[in-house]
């Protein structure tokens, strides 16, 4: 199971696949309460979207990965469309200081990579990828020397 941590205008929001009622309610619960999100990173993949300017702590117990949530975050600084990289400097700043938070707290930072760039997504420590094109997939481990078990 795959829950989605969002910090957004000053609050958690709770993400889910396919934004399920029940699983967003019991990811805000395990926010609230230190033990119940030590129970859910045992059995959940839980991750971390910074989708505002505000430097984020990613050092929550638990904690599989985070991202700069470019989508949110260009929203809410009145980009009415999503910026592409490369990011207008305050989103590259933001950016900077979650990757350099994933790095400080041993937490896979997620991006969204291409055949053009998973090379240099990867040589620089990105170590969760996002961009659904199964040829990017196939570049990126062959560039770590890595097989996918069939």
């Amino acid at each position: 199971m795959l829950i989605g941590v969002e910090w957004f205008n000053g609050g958690f929001q709770a993400l889910s696949p396919l934004h399920t009622p029940g699983l967003c309610l019991f990811a805000r619960q395990a926010l609230m309460s230190m033990d119940l999100l030590n129970k859910v990173a045992t059995t959940a993949l839980l991750g971390f979207v910074v989708s505002s300017m505000m430097a984020m702590g990613v050092s929550l117990p638990g904690l599989a990965f985070a991202e700069m949530g470019p989508g949110d975050l260009g929203l809410a600084l009145g980009y009415p469309v999503v910026p592409r990289e490369p990011y207008p400097p305050e989103m590259r700043e933001a950016r900077e200081r979650v990757f350099s938070a994933c790095r400080k707290n041993r937490v896979a930072f997620l991006e969204t990579a291409a055949p053009e760039n998973i090379t240099a997504k990867l040589d620089e420590g990105v170590r969760v990828i996002a961009g659904h094109r199964e040829e990017t997939s196939i570049l990126g481990r062959a560039h770590q020397k890595r097989t996918m078990p069939v």
